[in-house]
């Protein structure tokens, strides 16, 4: 990293297969997992038929280069700094204000939701604290922390080239391990055991079993 084109951008330099696995992997995590799995508990298989419906658009839309191609034409690093090329320098300095906010409030709830996963996935428990009148979960606040200070540190000492470089590595790791893992699941569960597993959610609380059918 020698610049702010390294740190911001990569220097421009990632191929199509690298940004790609990088850019799928970087819209994979904890937060996301439990969002994915608290649907289909609700609504069941549902959303997966129209998350797939969706796929062919979208490769039609992204091999079309509509918006990426022009977008990629100006140069511009951000968002923000495209606004002032097209709008003015105002505009730029709102939508960069509008991303540092949304991006702390990111940095909140999305740490803390994985801190959670973490915690009861590993079955850390809990070691309360009392500072000055205020409840602090000890563990809590370390899991989050530590994870905050992994990300913070390989960002922070190649920029968005060891953004994507970890990315790519961890998608690539995660795909075969995806992919044994759907073949165990295939063979360990059958489907009329998954699809008893969904009708005994508690009545009201899925799409799949929404009413007591005791009462019913």
């Amino acid at each position: 990293m020698q610049g702010v084109a390294d740190f911001l951008a990569a220097n421009r330099s990632g191929g199509r297969y690298l940004v790609s696995v990088a850019r799928g992997m970087s819209s994979f995590g904890a937060v996301s997992m439990v969002a994915s799995l608290e649907a289909y508990y609700i609504s069941g298989f549902p959303p997966i038929w129209w998350q797939l419906m969706r796929i062919p658009v979208a490769v039609v839309i992204v091999l079309s280069g509509w918006v990426y191609y022009r977008f990629r034409q100006t140069r511009s690093f951000t968002l923000a700094q495209f606004y002032e090329k097209r709008y003015s320098k105002f505009t730029r300095i709102y939508a960069g204000i509008v991303a540092w906010i949304a991006g702390i409030v990111n940095f909140g709830i999305f740490p803390a939701v994985a801190s959670r996963f973490f915690i009861y996935f590993c079955d850390l428990g809990s070691y309360p604290l009392s500072v000055g009148g205020l409840e602090i979960d000890l563990v809590f606040a370390s899991v989050m922390l530590a994870t905050l200070a992994i990300a913070l540190l390989y960002t922070c000492l190649g920029g968005q080239i060891t953004v994507m470089v970890t990315d790519c590595a961890q998608g690539v790791f995660t795909g075969v391990l995806f992919v044994i893992l759907a073949f165990y699941l295939l063979h360990r569960f059958a489907w009329t055991e998954v699809t008893a597993s969904l009708l005994t959610a508690p009545a009201g609380h899925s799409m799949v079993n929404p009413y007591d059918t005791a009462r019913v």
